[in-house]
């Protein structure tokens, strides 16, 4: 009955939209005869300039009309289906894991799936290949997280896939395909009025409405597939995994971009990432870290467009179930996989294919990833010290923290004025230890901390205490250099900036970082629709929304950034489609502040004059204007506000 009350729900949403859409185009269709029939005859027997407007008028409603009827009706041009992600456990090859996935099918009264997958996410997902409203059933797929498989327990995982199954026992996966149809031709719709804003708007408001029914019914679903989840694991396992998968998450995600793939401009990636991923989270301090994670993270109330309830909300529902805790002792989740790190080393093998990049150790990626920041940021400050004036080799920068000028000539490169001290301390501590490695130092895997520096016989190397030393007391520096010097340094160090991969000569700085992002914005000489402004250490990057954040932009302000702040600093300034700014690019800036109104202007050294205007919401990032006068510095300039209506 709820999967008929669904149905009857999609379909008249989805039909709802195109006769919303129809109505709106006959209002237009209506404004155009009478245009033609009396605005523009009446316009004629008029002066030329009424004449003007008013077949102007007339052209604009018959494009605003066509863009309108491309949106409802038209399609766009699918790609080709990509295969499935993951690796497919067999039945054949994992009886275990198959055995306790159709018990629990059987316990929550669905079909089980068609395949299992075992993929690289902290998470365990479904989904159908339904038709016809899904009355016509398709092939079931199951998607399990191999971080979730090695560290988590069977009872917890079994509370994870119990959650999933009920998604099937609810039918909630069988209407995903006229969902996904629904969005899209929302989304086309909304691309193709992206030139007419105020006709976007009106239909706008159908979307809002759409995203608002369709996210209840996401929530609702969430709910009921919770509720499977207790009935079969009790409320302590099934609220102890849900717990756990958002610091999990945040733990796997800084793993593979600080351990895994610190070395990929260098060419490399690591051998065993799952048993790294192991011996990360292994590790005391990584440990006490997930626990502080859990404990300070603040509750997320839910918007209403979000898709799944709050953690906390979820948690509430689940302590209601009158299920009694099941408190045997339950043996760890991998080993439901029969030979378990076979199954790894494919998924592995399957996530770095066509990557180019060779398998090494560990401690072998650790060294070059390491080797590459240290010169990194030592070839910064060798350039910042040359531009003012100072010598560029190690000794020359000592020199500048001996007669106090090393702040100043860094300063910079420091984009948090609060956390200058210690940036200043890790800019000469990478420069210290660049020198090592030149002179035959190694970095080592630390599963605590950044890796760690050892000397050709082993021994640990570590200047922190020395350059803290120095930077606190001048008088430090004579024993930084003796210390130096002892173990093979050269003084006259200067690291040249590595090279990336593929060649690029503009990242050869630091990585990028996001600094700030702000939603909605208008940009006069790039777009003049909706958009987003990226606030980087490497410049800004403004461009329109893609089709997700479309859709986010007309419903929730916070789904919104969050779904823009998932880009990668990289992929953004390499967008073909994104206005790119570096900093030496901008000659001036001129912000105006009024209220909530806020303006830019951009005036660049090319003799191009960009403007940005953007309405601040509560969601917005109230640090972006800061950051922007701290990185562009005399060149930014903060107008009165009696200026900005000027």
């Amino acid at each position: 009955m709820k999967h008929t009350r669904r149905a009857v729900v999609a379909v008249v949403m989805l039909v709802g939209f195109y006769a919303y859409g129809l109505l709106v185009l006959l209002g237009l269709g209506w404004l155009l005869v009478h245009a033609i029939t009396h605005w523009i005859p009446d316009a004629l027997s008029g002066t030329g300039a009424l004449a003007w407007v008013a077949v102007k008028g007339g052209v604009v409603l018959v494009l605003v009309a066509v863009a309108l009827l491309g949106g409802l009706f038209g399609r766009r041009r699918e790609p080709e289906p990509a295969p499935p992600a993951g690796v497919l456990l067999t039945r054949q090859d994992q009886p275990l894991l198959w055995s306790v996935v159709r018990d629990l099918a059987d316990r929550v009264g669905t079909r089980p799936p068609d395949e299992i997958r075992l993929v690289a996410t902290v998470n365990a997902g479904v989904t159908e290949d339904a038709t016809w409203l899904g009355l016509r059933p398709g092939t079931r797929r199951m998607f399990i997280g191999a971080p979730l498989v090695t560290t988590f327990s069977q009872a917890e995982l079994v509370s994870v896939l119990a959650h999933e199954l009920g998604h099937y026992g609810g039918r909630h996966t069988a209407l995903g395909g006229l969902v996904y149809r629904s969005r899209e031709a929302i989304g086309r719709t909304l691309d193709r009025l992206e030139p007419h804003p105020v006709v976007r708007a009106v239909v706008g408001l159908y979307a809002r409405l759409y995203l608002a029914v369709s996210a209840a019914t996401s929530r609702a679903q969430e709910v009921e597939a919770d509720r499977l989840s207790v009935e079969v694991s009790g409320p302590a396992t099934a609220t102890r995994a849900l717990l756990s998968v958002g610091p999990l998450g945040a733990a796997w995600d800084y793993f593979v971009e600080s351990y895994a793939l610190a070395a990929r401009e260098d060419g490399l990636r690591p051998t065993d990432l799952f048993g790294g991923f192991e011996m990360f989270l292994g590790s005391p301090e990584r440990q006490e870290q997930l626990v502080e994670l859990a404990a300070t993270t603040p509750p997320a109330p839910t918007h209403w467009a979000d898709s799944h309830p709050s953690v906390e909300e979820r948690v509430a529902a689940m302590e209601q179930v009158p299920v009694a805790d099941l408190v045997e002792p339950s043996p760890p989740a991998v080993e439901l996989l029969g030979d378990y790190l076979a199954a790894l080393h494919a998924l592995e093998t399957e996530l770095f294919a066509g990557s180019g990049l060779t398998p090494a150790s560990w401690d072998e990626v650790a060294h070059a990833g390491a080797r590459r920041t240290w010169d990194t940021l030592s070839g910064l400050v060798s350039a910042a010290a040359r531009q003012h004036g100072g010598e560029p080799h190690l000794d020359g920068v000592l020199d500048g923290v001996a007669d106090g000028t090393f702040g100043s000539h860094v300063a910079t490169l420091v984009v948090d004025p609060e956390a200058a001290p210690e940036a200043r301390r890790e800019l000469l501590d990478a420069m210290c230890r660049s020198a090592l490695v030149a002179a035959g130092a190694r970095a080592r895997t630390s599963w605590s901390g950044p890796a760690d520096l050892t000397g050709p016989h082993g021994e640990a190397l570590d200047p922190a205490p020395l350059v803290a030393a120095a930077l606190e007391d001048p008088a430090g520096v004579d024993a930084l250099r003796a210390w130096l010097a002892a173990h093979g340094a050269s003084l006259d160090h200067v690291a040249e900036q590595p090279a990336t991969r593929d060649g690029r000569t503009e990242l050869t700085a630091q990585p990028p970082e996001l600094v700030s992002v702000i939603g909605r914005v208008r940009c006069r000489g790039a777009f003049r629709s909706g958009g987003l402004c990226f606030l980087l250490t490497h410049g800004l990057v403004m461009r329109t929304f893609d089709g997700a954040e479309s859709f986010a932009s007309l419903g929730s302000p916070r789904a919104l950034v969050s779904v823009a702040a998932r880009r990668r600093p990289e992929e953004l300034l390499t967008d073909r489609k994104a206005c790119v700014l570096r900093w030496d690019d901008i000659r001036g800036a001129h912000a105006f502040t009024e209220g909530r109104r806020q303006r830019v202007r951009l005036d660049l050294v090319d003799g191009r004059t960009l403007i940005l205007k953007w309405l601040m919401d509560t969601h917005d990032d109230p640090r972006f204007l800061p950051a922007l006068a701290y990185l562009l510095g005399d060149r930014f300039h903060a107008e009165e506000a009696s200026a900005a209506t000027a």
